[in-house]
């Protein structure tokens, strides 16, 4: 297996990696006219869908990037699902 040295990673692909994360909060943040969920009826469904969708860019960049292959903030990822799982479950919210 390689590794590969921080200081070789490409900074292109980085700007845009990083640029693609902010996509879906630039896009349910624009305000004014042409806001996406300025007159909608249901906006949280709305904004869920379009911050899935706006995502998919950033999923894909960081898919291509493939800088660690250790995952990370697996264990923080899989300790929240329990709590959420649990505060579920027992009919009462986590907030």
């Amino acid at each position: 297996m390689t590794e590969v040295v921080e200081g070789a990673a490409r900074p292109a692909l980085e700007r845009w990696t990083a640029l693609a994360l902010l996509l879906p909060a630039l896009v349910l943040a624009w305000p004014g006219p042409g806001s996406l969920l300025e007159h909608d009826f249901i906006p949280h469904a709305t904004g869920a869908g379009a911050a899935a969708l706006a995502a998919l860019p950033a999923a894909v960049l960081l898919v291509v990037r493939r800088r660690s292959t250790r995952p990370r903030g697996l264990v923080l990822l899989l300790l929240l699902g329990v709590v959420a799982a649990c505060a579920t479950s027992s009919g009462r919210s986590a907030a």
